[in-house]
């Protein structure tokens, strides 16, 4: 009877740490946490004994923070239990997923294709004087930040090529029917070149006024990059997959750098850079069918490539 009646006595005040924790399902570490982290404190504590309490009021808090827990939410996604919410929680998982299905799908694909299938193209060509827009690119590693940032990117990119073509015919400059996008690493960060071939090199003065004209119109910050693709020869695969299959077309442009890489060597090439541009035969990037190119040396003849 004694037991009953003070068992009865905290029900009706307040709950101990381990009435607490038996009607939450938390345990003593957990509880712990998320003191320390000020999502479920307790609501006293003797300073003589350290004895702690909690209300029935906090029961709905720590059950949700047991649940949480159970799906495998991060502390540091949960700033304040009452607010938190599922639903966004589940958008994160579901793009997550998304993520790692379409890699799933690109293992299986790399492991399976055949790199016979891709038939190496070489043709000759001359030196291709070009001018580009260079951003940055980070790539970050959580799955919703990365989707932000290839979004950002299809927003952003075609706008920024248009930009870019509007101050090179303000210019006078004569941008011909070939542009390419290429991965560029400087000392401290990643960069992506949005190029277009001009007839000739740019002079100076029209640089500085493309440079400011692209400065004041595009957002971000965007340099103005140029050069010069010596005499070379371009090899490209026939038989990659086209874009109506993502996973397929992303899965080919891994590959075919193995297969480059393979090819390299067994003819003994010598490429002007490791990784291929990818090229549209049109003034945008967005007016036709990429395709990836690799440069290398012009050999000399019998015997190796020049540097």
């Amino acid at each position: 009877m004694a037991q009953g009646g003070c068992m009865t006595t905290s029900i009706h005040s307040r709950l101990t740490a381990g009435e607490f924790r038996a009607l939450t399902g938390l345990s003593p570490k957990a509880l712990r946490i998320y003191a320390e982290r000020g999502l479920l404190t307790p609501d006293d504590v003797d300073q003589a004994t350290g004895y702690r309490t909690f209300t029935h009021d906090q029961l709905r808090a720590g059950l949700r923070l047991d649940f949480l827990r159970r799906s495998h939410v991060p502390l540091a996604e949960i700033s304040d239990v009452s607010s938190f919410s599922v639903a966004d929680w589940r958008l994160k998982l579901s793009l997550r997923r998304s993520m790692e299905d379409f890699y799933l799908d690109l293992a299986e694909h790399v492991g399976q294709r055949d790199l016979a299938a891709f038939v190496p193209e070489l043709v000759d060509v001359p030196e291709t004087h070009w001018v580009a827009a260079s951003v940055e690119l980070s790539l970050p590693n959580d799955p919703e930040d990365t989707l932000e940032t290839f979004s950002a990117l299809a927003v952003d990119t075609p706008g920024l090529d248009r930009v870019l073509l509007d101050v090179l015919d303000e210019a006078g400059a004569e941008v011909e029917d070939e542009s390419w996008t290429m991965a560029a690493a400087g000392e401290n960060e990643s960069r992506m070149l949005i190029a277009h071939r001009v007839a000739s090199p740019l002079a100076p003065q029209q640089l500085g006024r493309c440079q400011d004209e692209l400065s004041s119109r595009a957002s971000g910050s965007a340099q103005l990059v140029t050069g010069t693709l010596p005499e070379r020869q371009e090899l490209t695969f026939a038989g990659t997959s086209d874009a109506d299959d993502p996973v397929a077309e992303t899965g080919d442009a891994y590959l075919q750098v193995v297969a480059f890489a393979q090819l390299a060597s067994e003819r003994d090439l010598t490429p002007l850079r490791a990784l291929p541009r990818r090229r549209v035969a049109s003034r945008s990037i967005f007016d036709g069918e990429p395709r990836d190119v690799f440069d290398l040396e012009i050999p000399r003849r019998g015997g190796r490539s020049t540097r």
